[in-house]
């Protein structure tokens, strides 16, 4: 890489902008100092530099880069690394409501795992609802619309959170509300009515406190996995359907020609600590890795028959 920038720093001086030249020369200076400090970082998934007359920026990716590029424009081109740093793992939205207040999380479940991290996606929204209120004589009807307007309101703003959301996050699989109040049901309920998203409801699940334990929540996540599982082995191991393959050789000789459309590969495969690896050569190959954990008697089936690997042609 230093040879390629050395070369390139000498043919900058053809440039006719003067502007231009000095910039991009002192870029390609910047370049090569910063590459000269760091001849003893691991470089095992490779490197990328993006540098300017002021700065070089040093980035190491997460997962190997697969091919080199070299960029001189008057902004920097990230598209190659941006996939580098995509998360493999199924996500979900947790939303806590409590009547006053709201918290939305994205939890992040492990790509063949019951592995799952937990965060604050959406900041805090809270508001002063009006209590239920008996007296007031005259006023009784007005108080009690006011009240359930006020309701209604909240239920409505957390809704348009959670669409938000699923607007900034297409890979969203389902969403789960929990919290003590019982509003959680006229926020589903406003939400199936303001939102065009098509993402299943996996259930409710009542707590006192937005740190309590989160057990019922990930078993909620587990069991729509292993459903998704079960659907999917019904479909694959379909004998008669001629776009299934089975066994590791005819997997591996279809996804070499491109003809996959999806591999499934059952989590107590012998391989299954390979899967980073598996992974790359699925993309890059334009075909979806699915991991399955149904210990029921088809995934059995295809861990003792076809060494717990399938396919699916794409035609």
């Amino acid at each position: 890489m230093i040879k390629r920038l050395t070369k390139e720093l000498s043919t900058a001086s053809n440039i006719k902008d003067k502007n231009n030249r000095l910039s991009v020369k002192s870029a390609l200076t910047s370049a090569l100092e910063k590459l000269k400090l760091l001849m003893r970082v691991d470089m095992t998934n490779g490197l990328a530099l993006f540098a300017d007359s002021q700065k070089c920026l040093v980035l190491t990716p997460p997962r190997p880069i697969q091919n080199y590029l070299y960029k001189c424009d008057r902004c920097y081109h990230i598209g190659t690394l941006k996939k580098l740093y995509e998360s493999n793992k199924t996500v979900y939205l947790v939303v806590y409501v409590t009547g006053n207040e709201s918290y939305i999380y994205e939890l992040y479940k492990g790509l063949g795992n019951n592995d799952f991290d937990k965060y604050v996606y959406w900041s805090r929204s809270g508001v002063s609802l009006q209590k239920n209120q008996k007296k007031g004589g005259q006023s009784a009807a007005r108080i009690g619309r006011l009240h359930d307007e006020k309701h209604k309101r909240y239920a409505e703003n957390v809704a348009n959170n959670v669409s938000k959301c699923l607007d900034k996050n297409p890979r969203i699989q389902g969403i789960i509300l929990t919290g003590p109040s019982i509003k959680k049901h006229q926020v589903l309920k406003e939400f199936n009515r303001l939102s065009h998203h098509n993402i299943p409801f996996l259930g409710f699940v009542t707590v006192s406190h937005v740190d309590d334990d989160w057990k019922n929540v990930y078993e909620i996540i587990i069991d729509h996995q292993m459903k998704k599982d079960d659907n999917l082995l019904k479909k694959i191991m379909n004998f008669e359907d001629s776009k299934n393959v089975f066994g590791q050789k005819e997997v591996y000789i279809n996804l070499k020609n491109y003809m996959l459309d999806m591999v499934i590969i059952h989590k107590d495969h012998p391989d299954i600590d390979k899967l980073p690896m598996i992974e790359r050569r699925c993309k890059s190959k334009a075909c979806k890795l699915v991991i399955v954990s149904s210990r029921n008697a088809m995934g059995d089936s295809l861990l003792t028959n076809f060494q717990g690997v399938a396919g699916r042609l794409r035609y």
